[in-house]
């Protein structure tokens, strides 16, 4: 009897890691297609409406060096009229540069964010056999029908975040084109929209990996074979669907976005100054 139990047991753990790893592979195949549309791999209409926008901000950005120029030196409405008058070229030069290299800063995110993901997930081990026996217990020791509920919300839960592994991929393709567009803030005194934006990229370039920890924990606290950890589980389940929205308001509030959005213009400034002085 105890040779068939845990023939049994083995079985199902086998059968559960399977579904787990497979519903895994899933997710992140998701986010995989949705990458190569913003990529331009899977829609060929994404790179040619790129060079459309990098066009037209080329234009827009030489039109508001003639702005800058005009309300910092001549109106003296804005900014320092003490400044270098090279640093507004500088600007212009940091803007088309960010511009025009949208696509290819697009995908080395994209390549550490895999790498980041990778490095997460790869902490996050489940351990399936030792649950096995205390799931089986619960089935047969009553509140079946709570832990029936609590797994039919968790699966809807499962659905709503692989809905939202696909709205990744059309936020990276909006995130993509709108890149030349905001890159014209960078003339600006204050940048704080490209800041904003620049910080928004950011986490929804790297904010799935906390997604798909935060997936993985909660399926391993579901397997515990305990309700009270179904319940822990969801909510587990609902922060990793959150999780962009979470980590973008605690950016905006701890000051993150205007200082990763600086330390890029930074770089940016000390590597033209080089190029300058050579």
């Amino acid at each position: 009897m105890n040779f068939l139990f845990q023939n049994f047991t083995d079985f199902l753990s086998e059968a559960i890691s399977s579904f787990v790893d497979a519903l895994t592979m899933m997710i992140i195949e998701i986010y995989k297609i949705g990458e190569e549309m913003a990529l331009g791999n899977e829609l060929a209409g994404v790179n040619n409406c790129l060079l459309f926008i990098q066009g037209i901000s080329t234009l827009f950005f030489g039109c508001m060096v003639c702005k800058q120029i005009f309300t910092t030196y001549i109106a003296e409405t804005d900014g320092d009229p003490d400044m270098d008058p090279t640093q507004i070229l500088v600007k212009f030069s940091m803007s088309m540069a960010v511009s025009w290299a949208s696509g290819s800063l697009i995908s080395i995110l994209c390549g550490w964010g895999w790498k980041a993901t990778a490095e997460l997930t790869g902490s996050a081990e489940v351990e399936y056999k030792n649950a096995i026996e205390g799931i089986l217990g619960l089935i047969s020791g009553g509140g079946q029908f709570a832990l029936l509920v609590a797994l039919l919300i968790y699966v809807i839960g499962v659905c709503v975040f692989i809905f939202k592994a696909g709205i990744r991929g059309g936020e990276l393709v909006l995130f993509k084109l709108l890149t030349p567009i905001f890159a014209g803030d960078i003339i600006t005194p204050s940048r704080e929209r490209w800041n904003a934006f620049f910080a928004a990229y950011l986490v929804t370039i790297f904010g799935y990996s906390f997604q798909l920890l935060l997936f993985r924990f909660s399926i391993q606290i579901l397997i515990a074979g305990d309700l009270m950890h179904c319940f822990v589980a969801l909510s587990f389940l609902y922060l990793s669907i959150i999780t962009p929205k979470w980590l973008e308001r605690f950016v905006y509030s701890s000051g993150l976005g205007r200082i990763a959005g600086q330390s890029a213009h930074s770089a940016a400034f000390i590597a033209a100054s080089f190029i300058r002085r050579g």
